[in-house]
């Protein structure tokens, strides 16, 4: 067993269930990472659980279950999640918090996985965006081909695109929208995607109380403080409301008191809200405590999705996660001076926020196009 030195403010090139295996028992702060959503994104082998490979005892106990072959798949993605956090449990120290990134369709399954492998939910945040398109077949459109229906040209429109996917030559593609008369024209197959998850799960404490837990082992809390949602300007909070039971319940820090003491600002909650024009639009702008915002008027906090610039020149990998969405979730479970471990560091957006943030960071990627990427990147932040 290597000491926890080898590993610290390291990326390591390898697969990430061999290499945690290496690492020292509770030596490692809080684990933050966005693993494989199961659903063979873009046609990657690492995200392609649709084939069953787990041994046959496994498959038999799912089929005496009266587990369908069409659901295998994602009871195998699931069975990857509890054996990588099977691993991972073991070395990070009691009461740590991790945040593993999670899409609406397959959440479940990574929230199963995370508690057969111990750990304990506790939360979510979610993460509303605006960009995003919708993968939803036309059904009215596939029917009219089906039968060989004539379908009407309503708009023709020319857009600057790639031919042959995105790798491609620049061109011009032009698009016809058409209408048919079936009944199942307007009928698709999807909702556009506008939400991710981030599953907030704890190791259990190895102590009576978390107080205990803290003293020994510097974990089991959030940072609050840290994450708190500035005022805006002339906002004042601090009006005494002790009595009000509705507003905090025995005093146990919710509700009004808990997001006015001193005026530090609003207690951080579930929802992270892009700043894109979309996210804007959708939020009420009236005098509603939490959604109301402005640009003078941030009662939730602000992400943003991963820019060109962000990503750095070169950055290919398809889920590159925004920088000041990593630093907040950095700051929010990561004790001051800890580490936090990535097991699938991607092109290395979490180890740079950590970096930033003043944490240190253990890296793990399987994939050594993405490790160069991120050590690039990593490399880059320390010359600036």
């Amino acid at each position: 067993m290597k000491t926890i030195e080898e590993f610290t403010n390291k990326i390591i090139c390898g697969d990430c269930l061999e290499v945690i295996k290496q690492i020292p028992d509770n030596s490692i702060d809080s684990i933050i990472t966005d693993p494989p959503a199961g659903i063979a994104f873009m046609g990657e082998d690492w995200d392609d659980f649709t084939s069953v490979k787990t041994t046959k005892s496994q498959l038999i106990t799912w089929m005496n279950a009266g587990v369908k072959f069409s659901s295998a798949g994602l009871l195998e993605f699931q069975e990857f999640i509890y054996l990588t956090f099977s691993e991972a449990i073991r070395v990070v120290k009691p009461g740590s918090h991790i945040l593993v990134w999670a899409l609406p369709r397959t959440s479940h399954h990574t929230a199963m996985g995370l508690e057969r492998a111990g750990f304990e939910i506790r939360d979510k945040i979610y993460f509303v965006f605006g960009s995003g398109f919708p993968k939803s077949l036309n059904i009215g459109k596939a029917v009219d081909k089906l039968l060989g229906n004539t379908r009407e040209v309503i708009s023709k429109q020319e857009r600057s695109g790639r031919s042959g996917g995105i790798l491609g030559k620049d061109t011009k593609i032009i698009h016809y929208k058409t209408k048919g008369n079936s009944e199942w024209e307007g009928y698709g197959t999807a909702l556009k995607p506008a939400v991710e998850e981030w599953i907030l799960a704890r190791k259990p404490l190895s102590e009576k109380t978390i107080t205990d837990n803290v003293l020994r082992w510097g974990t089991g809390g959030i940072n609050i403080d840290a994450c708190r949602v500035p005022l805006q300007e002339g906002e004042d909070l601090s009006i005494n409301r002790e009595g009000d039971k509705k507003l905090d319940t025995n005093n146990r820090g919710w509700g009004f008191k808990a997001v006015s003491r001193d005026n530090e600002g609003r207690f951080p909650s579930h929802l992270i809200l892009d700043e894109s024009e979309e996210v804007d639009n959708l939020f009420p702008k009236n005098t509603s405590r939490y959604f109301q915002h402005c640009s003078a008027d941030t009662r939730i906090f602000y992400g943003n999705k991963a820019s060109k610039k962000e990503k750095g020149e070169g950055n290919n990998h398809p889920t590159v996660k925004s920088l000041s969405l990593m630093q907040y979730l950095c700051r929010l479970v990561i004790p001051t001076g800890g580490i936090v471990l990535d097991p699938f560091a991607g092109s290395g957006t979490t180890l740079i926020a950590a970096c930033q943030e003043g944490f240190n960071f253990i890296g793990i990627e399987k994939e050594p196009k993405y490790c160069r990427i991120a050590e690039e990147r990593l490399k880059n932040l320390i010359q600036e």
